[in-house]
């Protein structure tokens, strides 16, 4: 008996075994292939290819193919590589019914083909359809698992767009319970897993993602650096994705300094090949913008920002376009802004709105302004007008339009206005420090400059245009004037060294030239400055003190910090009294209203400059108006006589 059951046994043994070896090959798995592939094309609307197929039969009944690939008719999507396997139950199959227990993807490799310049986000996998049970001919069909692993995805990129892609995809999908989850790695960097329900709708959560890993989503440098640390991204069957992100050191466009901490929460949604933004919400600080727009198939988005403090709003702007100029809070923002691109062309922007702040500056090198106020508008060719524009500027108040006619590269800075009760001394402190360090007085002034922001240097070479400035209360060290005429009447002056200028000796003869360093006090000082080159040229001078009006032109080298002016001296009747009374020689220059008039030179360093009287052309010029018509020149000794008796 022993020996029988174990004679059976072994029986059994070798049916059972030679069953599994001769019925993959009594059976032809090659004539289900036709019905395999329409099945895979009316099920996914993708064209299969199917590799070699293979039939086992323990532990449970499963066929193989490999590789097997699938490609999508319009060309937007492609699996290669891949190894399946389907496993099946054998006692079902009895009674007319297929249960999979497992459908296992191995190794596939999956590319997503741009279209255009956008790329659009696969399908949800599909919800199953319920078995048929109708008819005792219906084959009933039970999926209990998909199991996809160690696949790749791919998108092609272009000239534009780098190839971008996930490693390590895993995906479990349950058709009974009609859910799936998975995860991956971001080639870029980061991960991303996602979970949901089939056909309706998937959770994506995205961890220490590089931004730039959403450019094959977005026109192109839409995002051009940054992180997104965490955020949940929702898609649903509608074509609806919605996402809050939190992000770190973000640029967008063609922003300049990154933002380092911001959420976004936002909405996209799908028409055809259309895709919107709408809303959009951008939060950092105290600062939100809010708006709209399409993404697909051009950018055109419209945001607002509200009443905000300035400082958080910048950080904001900062990210996104590059700021003409530095401001710094305290203030206030608000207006509204239009980001848009048409393709092959750049990003284009333009915003209006009103702004205050502390401070601001043009650029480095140039004098920052206080207490900015102004409304703004910034056009599309680039351009940016600030109109009006107030601000403090040297203690003085400025107002009038600036405008930037390129804010990037920075092209040229135009302000057209006034500046009133300008503090004199910080305003020439730009140019020439040594010559502000005691200067003192006030200023108004009409402006029409420019500013050459392009220039690797912004000093006085930078500046165009033109300054015509009336000043009062002006001290000028090393500017004495007035004491440089009272030497004139003094015992520094000899009426040999005058009459030796006059009898054509040196204009700066003894006595007739000061550099003292006293100061000189004006009450009132004018004059129009053309900044086109330098030295700057001063034309319509005039310097008015106490006891002469002085008039003429010349030049400023403010880089030098020198100056040249030709003037023409009044002095008042009381004061050429006193100096005639103390040198009698004087009285020849005196005028009809019987002022002292003198040419006078102003030279040197602005800070000390030298005073020189040219009393042998004024002398020379007095005797010439009283040569009669005709008459000869008289010798030197006749002119000396005429002096001696006139003296």
């Amino acid at each position: 008996m022993k020996k029988f059951l174990i004679g059976l046994f072994v029986f059994f043994v070798v049916v059972i075994t030679a069953a599994i070896v001769l019925i993959p090959h009594l059976v032809n798995i090659e004539q289900y292939r036709g019905r395999i592939e329409t099945a895979i094309r009316q099920k996914t609307g993708f064209e299969p290819s199917l590799g070699t197929m293979t039939l086992k039969i323990l532990p449970s009944p499963a066929l193989r193919i490999h590789p097997l690939g699938l490609k999508d008719p319009q060309g937007r999507m492609e699996l290669t590589d891949a190894d399946l396997s389907i496993r099946a139950q054998l006692r079902p199959l009895l009674h007319k019914k297929l249960v999979i227990d497992r459908i296992e993807v191995l190794h596939p490799h999956v590319t997503l083909h741009r279209h255009g310049d956008v790329l659009a986000l696969p399908a949800l996998p599909a919800q199953p359809e319920a078995s048929s049970q109708r008819g005792q001919a219906a084959f009933g069909v039970e999926v209990d698992s998909i199991e996809i692993h160690n696949g790749r995805i791919d998108i092609s990129g272009n000239r534009q767009i780098p190839v971008w892609g996930l490693s390590g995809v895993s995906v479990s999908i349950s058709p009974k319970h009609a859910t799936f989850t998975g995860r991956a790695k971001i080639d870029a960097g980061g991960t991303v897993s996602w979970t949901g329900t089939l056909g309706r709708e998937a959770v994506i959560t995205v961890k220490g993602i590089a931004a730039r890993a959403l450019e094959p989503w977005l026109p192109g440098g839409v995002v051009r650096s940054g992180t997104i640390t965490a955020g949940t991204i929702t898609v649903s069957r509608a074509s609806s994705v919605q996402a809050h992100l939190d992000l770190a050191n973000i640029k967008l466009l063609s922003g300049t300094e990154p933002l380092k901490r911001a959420t976004a929460d936002l909405t996209i949604t799908r028409s055809g090949e259309a895709w919107r933004l709408a809303p959009l919400k951008l939060s950092a600080g105290g600062a939100t913008i809010q708006g709209a727009g399409s993404l697909i198939p051009t950018l055109d988005l419209r945001l607002k920002v509200r009443p905000t403090p300035i400082g958080d709003v910048l950080a904001v702007a900062r990210a996104v376009f590059p700021l003409p100029l530095t401001l710094a809070p305290p203030g206030s923002f608000a207006g509204s802004i239009r980001i848009w691109q048409q393709a092959g062309s750049p990003v284009r922007f333009s915003a209006t709105g009103m702004a205050r702040a502390a401070t601001a500056t043009a650029a480095p090198g140039l004098p920052g302004l206080e207490k900015v106020r102004t409304a703004f508008a910034l056009h599309p060719d680039g351009s940016l007008v600030l109109a009006p524009f107030a601000a403090t500027a040297f203690d003085g108040a400025l107002s009038g339009r600036l405008q930037i006619n390129r804010i990037d590269p920075p092209g040229t800075l135009r302000f057209t206005g006034t500046l009133k009760n300008v503090n004199l001394a910080k305003a020439l402190h730009a140019f020439s420090p040594d010559a502000a360090a005691k200067v003192s007085g006030l200023a108004n002034a009409n402006a029409a400059i420019a500013v050459d922001l392009s220039r690797p240097k912004l000093d006085a070479r930078a500046i165009s245009g033109k300054l015509t400035i009336a000043a009062h209360n002006l001290v000028f060290p090393g500017w004495d004037i007035v004491g440089a005429l009272h030497d004139l009447g003094s015992g520094k002056t000899s009426l040999i060294g005058m009459l030796a200028s006059f009898a054509g000796g040196s204009a700066a003869a003894p006595g007739t030239t000061s550099s003292s360093g006293g100061q000189g006090t004006f009450g009132r000082a004018t004059a129009t400055i053309t900044l086109n080159q330098i030295p700057w040229k001063l034309s319509d001078l005039s310097l008015q003190a106490e006891d002469l009006t002085a008039r003429g032109h010349g030049t400023f080298d403010p880089v030098g910090g020198r100056v040249d002016l030709d003037l023409t001296a009044h002095v008042s009747k009381l004061l050429t009294a006193q100096l005639v009374k103390r040198a009698g020689v004087l009285k020849n220059l005196k005028d009809a209203q019987g002022r002292l008039v003198v040419p006078l030179k102003i030279s040197g360093p602005a800070a000390k400059p030298k005073i020189t009287f040219d009393l042998s052309s004024a002398l020379s010029h007095r005797g010439s108006k009283t040569k009669k018509p005709g008459e000869k020149t008289k010798g030197i000794e006749d002119l000396i006589n005429q002096l001696l008796q006139k003296h």
